[in-house]
């Protein structure tokens, strides 16, 4: 079993893209891909991955995503869950809402909800 002390978390960004990686042994375990709008200081959650669910991965990079958002200035953090996220709607609504994260229905084609985290 992977405990969560053992991962460390890194953060990679350029001026449009942001990736947040969980690593075990230098293996990557999670993935949270963004991209960023300099312009308006938003971060826009585009994927969550990882091997394993329930483990804190997720967990540990949301956290150390919201933590660079602050320290960076940036006003919120966005995204949108979609379709085929909802065979695990409770476990994903679960995550986002003890981040502070609002979810608001909104089913067009693809998405079935907005999520914002206003910093």
């Amino acid at each position: 079993m992977i405990f969560k002390r053992n991962i460390d978390i890194e953060i990679r960004n350029d001026s449009s893209s942001l990736y947040v990686y969980a690593l075990y042994k230098n293996y990557r375990v999670g993935k949270i891909a963004c991209g960023i709008d300099e312009e308006t200081k938003l971060i826009t959650i585009g994927d969550i991955t990882c091997k394993k669910n329930n483990k804190g991965y997720g967990s540990l990079m949301m956290a150390k995503l919201i933590e660079f958002a602050k320290v960076n200035d940036f006003q919120g953090i966005n995204g949108w869950l979609s379709h085929v996220d909802m065979e695990h709607e409770e476990r994903l609504y679960h995550f986002y809402q003890k981040f502070g994260f609002e979810i608001v229905p909104n089913d067009d084609g693809l998405k079935v909800a907005d999520i914002k985290l206003q910093l």
